[in-house]
């Protein structure tokens, strides 16, 4: 599951989406902090189109994996250099 969730990494509702399923159907994990557990999540928002020049960037965009996949997860960055659109783009590798 990917896209702009317009909330911040420490925000209750992220780790809501790695809360366990009732039928148990494996949990979600965020790809970036099973990859780089302790690394913040880069800035995917506002990195350009600022409203104020001392505007902060957002962290809001994601992409959650099933915990049976994360073994699979071989690479995960965000492409901090193109100004394509608002948001920065969150690619994915898998093995």
């Amino acid at each position: 599951m990917t896209g702009d969730f317009n909330l911040e990494p420490d925000d209750p509702l992220h780790a809501r989406m790695g809360a366990p399923f009732a039928d148990g159907t494996p949990r979600l994990a965020d790809a970036w902090m099973a990859m780089h557990p302790g690394v913040p999540h880069p800035g995917t928002f506002k990195l350009y189109e600022k409203d104020f020049p001392e505007q902060p960037e957002l962290h809001c965009d994601f992409i959650f994996v099933s915990e049976d996949l994360v073994p699979r997860v071989s690479a995960v960055r965000v492409d901090r250099d193109t100004q394509a659109a608002d948001h920065q783009p969150v690619i994915l590798t898998l093995d």
